[in-house]
């Protein structure tokens, strides 16, 4: 498709070079985009597309800018405000001649602040749903075209081509979206009288249909019809769109499934008279010209209807035994079985349409034989015009004949091979490429294939590996090239890098297992924790009730030193949670670094070269000191292993690093996708036998490994990998085997420098006041007051934060300090804290909590402290000192 798009962009120019003086006077005039939602939205990216067919590009000094409002994610009207100011602080020094929305939430933003960013700018919106006239009443130089849901002729078409059917279901959820469309079909049903059984279903759990589960359809007869509602979902932190959510529906029923919008064709709905967005953004592109070529936008009335066409899938038209002699006239299918004409009918026309150009050039000149030379260069340059458009083209393409040798190929071809020359390649089979290991006995019989069949192969997932060792996925298209006598001459392929696209979804993948993975720890860590700070606080307890010198005191101060060891586990654990801030300090990770190389350096074997560059300079970051550590040591023992009795050279290095333009990838399978900005760069590599490229991608996973039974917990890198993201860094690993076998993460550096902060020693101290100790769980109320008490201060203990708030409400005296646990059921201890702030804003707080927590201190500004479980008399004597 890319090719005959730049074959009608060669056509317009060369045949309408004069247009430009059309719209001459839209020099310097500019338009903003307003939209709604995201990039990538089908719906709104196809009213873009509109604008963009119908806007003269060819005038080089018309401004379109295009600002997303992101609304589908961002809603509140915190977000909104953000918006406005970005906005309003963006284009403070610019007026434009025309604002373009499309949908609601930006019509209403633009209305809303139409004074402040927009004054006595025409507005044309587009794909607005529920228009009412009074929406613009009263508001000067609004016009645009309203988005109809033309749910009547819909279940009319239905009902047609399922004459068996006796009862329709509307399917939606509780977006804002589908709940305006379900109000607008209910007003339809009102309004045109409709005696149809129609039901309603909303706001159905995204989980079960993502987990096959069918309640809500179980026991819909097989006379039912169903009419989905576009919307949109989120889900554990997943976002699911009216396309994603669509194809789920239609495969929880067995049954018809209809809806209104274009973007939805393909998911497995029948079809309909459906909306397209494309011709919502081309009505809506041509208003804005008409008004900047001087047309008062007061005298050109809201279109309420159109943007519709009639389309259907031929797939599930089949499946459903449909007559497609039923379906009204123009209607366009899609999914039809493939053939060449058929598929590429737009290519076909675009070709033929130059050729029917040149033709009419040569008989011009052939009628007029004092003009031969004339014609002669005309061709050249036509050619020469083919060639640019051609080698224009960014994907690969190139062009083999009946015995699959290359017979041309463009430049993007070249540059992506490295081939200098062409015509060393002219004639060959594609194997001999420079550059390229590549299977060509499999390119070859898909070729074969092609020839003998004349079915054309697209989409298909080829893996090449450079000499260099780098593998690149390419996406490769291959059609028959038909000569005049309806026979297969040869072969046409295009092909496109997708290499970047594939190591993100592994990336999201990744992300998503660990995101598993540490749902599962946090939980695991916060029960663990609960556990342990009962065992230590019991130990503390008991200790101070025995002699000194006792046994009993030993097997004591043992119970207490293991508790203490099993915090340290969980807290490695918590690796795999969503880490939290609240131990990070100001540190120089060079000091960390040399620490941890000075233990690796005296633990390995004599025939393992180190080499540590930390250069000279401290970096300074925000982080744990500990996991850091963690880290090094992780990463050193995995390149020790892997070169294991051969020996070899370990080096770690310490530099800055200064990503640009966006995110950016160390050329290794992971992508180290983090935000511009300064890094501190630690690189870890071996010249060991490396990583085999068909497990690179795997390293990460929680539990894989390369190592035999009983060796190793197959934790070390996934622990690796959630250490660096809870560090807000990246990390990428590239490996040549016997080279170098290289891992890089990246950590932000702090800008400025100074005094490290180190863990301080601390000892319990005595105090005095009243405290009052909220938690649920019986056995931490029954140790922890003790403890409390025995450092001078009187406890009162409450088990939920209903009882806290009565205790406080009846008790005479005032108290010095609430101590709560953060994950309480009913009301949580960030809520008890939020309502203590309302009710007596000078009483403080000490939030406790068994996992990491994020969340801000100034929710309520009367949370002093955090404690993480486990904790013992010391931390609890600091942190009540400190506030007390």
């Amino acid at each position: 498709m890319g090719l005959f798009k730049y074959v009608l962009t060669i056509i317009a120019v060369l045949l309408f070079a004069g247009s430009g003086a059309m719209g001459a006077n839209l020099a310097d005039k500019r338009i903003l985009y307003l939209n709604s939602y995201h990039n990538g939205y089908a719906w709104s990216d196809g009213i873009l597309k509109g604008i963009r067919l119908v806007l003269p590009r060819e005038i080089q000094n018309l401004n379109f800018q295009v600002e997303y409002l992101d609304t589908k994610q961002y809603s509140t009207a915190a977000m909104r405000e953000t918006v406005y100011n970005f906005l309003k602080n963006k284009y403070r020094d610019d007026r434009f001649d025309v604002v373009i929305t499309s949908d609601n939430a930006a019509f209403e933003f633009a209305i809303a602040h139409r004074k402040a960013l927009f004054a006595g700018v025409p507005i044309v919106f587009c794909g607005l749903n529920n228009y009412r006239p009074e929406m613009i009443q009263g508001r000067k130089g609004i016009t645009g075209i309203a988005e109809s849901v033309d749910f009547s002729s819909n279940l009319e078409i239905a009902r047609k081509l399922h004459p068996n059917a006796r009862q329709m279901m509307v399917i939606g959820n509780n977006s804002v979206t589908s709940e305006a469309i379900i109000r607008e079909i209910k007003e339809t049903i009102e309004k045109d009288k409709i005696d149809f059984p129609i039901s309603f279903i909303t706001g159905f759990r995204i989980e079960e249909l993502i987990a096959g589960k069918r309640s809500y359809f179980n026991d819909l007869p097989p006379d039912t019809l169903i009419y989905t509602v576009p919307g949109y979902e989120e889900s554990n932190g997943i976002f699911y769109g009216s396309e994603e959510i669509c194809r789920m529906v239609c495969n929880a029923v067995n049954l018809p499934v209809y809806s209104s919008w274009v973007f939805l064709a393909g998911t497995g709905i029948v079809g309909g008279k459906l909306a397209s967005g494309v011709e919502h953004g081309k009505t809506a592109a041509g208003v804005a010209l008409r008004i900047l070529n001087g047309e008062n936008p007061d005298t050109i009335p809201v279109k309420t209807r159109g943007g519709h066409a009639y389309v259907f899938d031929y797939q599930v038209l089949k499946r459903f035994k449909v007559d497609t002699s039923l379906l009204p006239e123009n209607s366009r299918l899609i999914n039809q079985p493939y053939n060449f004409y058929r598929l590429n009918r737009q290519l076909f026309w675009g070709i033929i349409g130059v050729m029917a150009v040149l033709a009419g050039l040569v008989l011009l000149l052939v009628l007029n034989m004092d003009q031969k030379k004339k014609a002669n260069l005309a061709m050249e340059a036509s050619k020469k015009q083919l060639r640019l458009i051609f080698d224009s083209i960014p994907h690969l393409v190139f062009w083999q004949d009946r015995d699959l040798k290359l017979v041309d190929v463009n430049q993007s071809f070249l540059d992506f091979f490295n081939v200098r020359d062409k015509e060393t390649i002219i004639g060959q089979d594609i194997s001999s490429v420079p550059d390229l290991v590549y299977t060509a006995e499999a390119s070859r019989q898909r070729g074969r294939e092609i020839l003998e069949t004349a079915t054309p192969c697209y989409a298909k997932l080829v893996k090449i590996q450079r000499r260099s060792q780098e593998q690149i996925w390419l996406e490769i298209n291959k059609i028959p090239i038909i000569d005049k006598n309806g026979q297969v001459a040869g072969v046409l392929s295009t092909a496109e890098d997708t290499t970047k696209k594939i190591n993100l979804k592994k990336q999201l993948a990744q992300a998503q297992k660990m995101e598993a993975l540490g749902i599962l720890s946090g939980g695991i860590a916060h029960d663990f924790n609960n556990i342990l700070t009962s065992i230590i606080n019991s130990a503390e307890l008991a200790i101070d009730d025995v002699p000194e010198n006792s046994m009993t005191r030993k097997d004591l101060e043992r119970v207490l030193s293991a508790g203490r060891r099993g915090a340290a586990l969980v807290k490695q654990i918590l690796t795999f949670s969503r880490p939290g801030h609240v131990r990070f300090r100001k540190m120089n990770i060079s000091r960390v670094v040399a620490d941890a190389m000075a233990l690796v350096e005296t633990s390995l074997p004599g025939n393992i070269e180190v080499v540590t560059d930390i250069g000279q300079n401290e970096f300074w970051c925000q982080g744990d000191a500990t996991q850091i550590h963690q880290v090094v040591m992780n990463l050193c023992t995995n390149s020790f292993q892997a070169m294991g009795g051969m020996g070899g050279r370990l080096e770690v290095m310490l530099r800055d690093r200064v990503v640009e333009n966006g995110n950016t990838s160390d050329t290794g399978i992971k992508p180290l996708n983090v935000p511009e900005g300064n890094y501190v760069a630690l690189t870890v590599s071996d010249n060991g036998p490396g990583i085999d490229p068909e497990i690179l991608d795997k390293i990460f996973d929680p539990f894989f490994s390369t190592k035999g039974k009983n060796i190793g917990t197959g934790l070390g890198l996934s622990m690796v990998h959630g250490i660096v993201q809870g560090h807000n860094g990246g990390i990428s690993i590239t490996s040549r085997p016997f080279d170098r076998t290289r891992f890089t993460i990246l950590i932000p550096k702090m800008d400025d420098e100074g005094e490290e902060e180190l863990p301080t020693e601390e000892n319990s101290t005595s105090g005095q006041g009243r405290i009052l100790f909220v938690e649920d769980d019986p056995e931490q109320r029954e140790s922890v007051p003790r403890i409390i008490e025995k450092l001078g201060y009187r406890v009162f203990p409450a088990e939920s934060a209903v009882v806290a708030l009565d205790i406080l409400d009846r008790s005479s005296q005032d108290y010095d300090l609430v101590i709560t646990d953060y994950d309480m059921p009913k009301i949580s201890g960030l809520d008890l804290a939020k309502e203590l702030k309302k009710r007596m804003p000078d009483l403080p707080v000490i939030m406790v909590s068994g996992r990491n927590v994020e969340f801000s201190r100034q929710e309520s500004g009367n949370i002093k402290e955090f404690i993480v479980k486990p904790y013992d008399k010391t931390t609890l004597s600091k942190a009540i000192g400190d506030v007390i």
